[in-house]
C-alpha cells in the first residue's frame, strides 16, 4: 500500500506510512518533516490515541482550559496538527526536527485492520480489545 506525500504548513508530510513489523502486520506512521532533504534530529511518539485525532474534538473542555490557563500552547501554531499528548510538529519542524507519530497496536484504526486481517469471530474480538485495554492500563501505570 502507497502513502501520500504533501507540502503543508511549510512542512513535508507522509500520511500513514506502512511499518511492517516481523509478524506480517503494518502500523502506520505520519511523517512531519523540513521541506529541504537532510538528517534532522527526530521526535517520535507511539501510542493508543489516534495519531490524526486532533485533542479538541474528543476532549474540548479540557482544550480549552489548556488555552485559557497556557495561551502559548495555542500561539505560534494553527493547531491543524495537535493531538493528544505529542508535540505539535508546527512549533518543533520549523526548528529542524522531523516528527514522527505512530499508531500503536491498541489504536482503533489498527485494531480495525488486524481484526479484518485475520477474521476474528465475536468473542476473540472481545478477548482482543479486554486484553489490549488492560495491556494500555498496565504500560499507563508503569511511567
Amino acid at each position: 500500500m502507497t502513502f501520500k506525500t504533501e507540502i503543508r504548513m511549510g512542512m513535508k508530510i507522509d500520511w500513514d506510512v506502512p511499518i511492517k513489523m516481523d509478524d506480517g502486520l503494518e502500523m502506520r506512521a505520519d511523517i512531519f518533516r523540513p521541506i529541504q532533504d537532510g538528517k534532522y534530529p527526530v521526535i517520535i511518539t507511539y501510542g493508543p490515541y489516534a495519531k490524526y485525532l486532533h485533542f479538541e474534538q474528543i476532549y474540548k473542555t479540557c482544550w480549552d482550559k489548556m488555552i485559557e490557563t497556557f495561551p502559548e500552547v495555542g500561539s505560534g501554531t494553527s493547531n491543524e496538527f495537535q493531538s493528544w499528548e505529542v508535540v505539535d510538529p508546527e512549533k518543533w519542524v520549523p526548528d529542524n526536527y522531523v516528527v514522527i507519530r505512530v499508531d500503536s497496536c491498541s489504536s482503533r484504526i489498527f485494531l480495525m485492520r488486524l481484526l479484518k486481517l485475520r477474521k476474528i469471530d465475536l468473542e476473540r474480538k472481545r478477548l482482543l480489545t479486554y486484553l489490549e485495554l488492560r495491556h494500555i492500563l498496565a504500560l499507563s501505570h508503569s511511567f
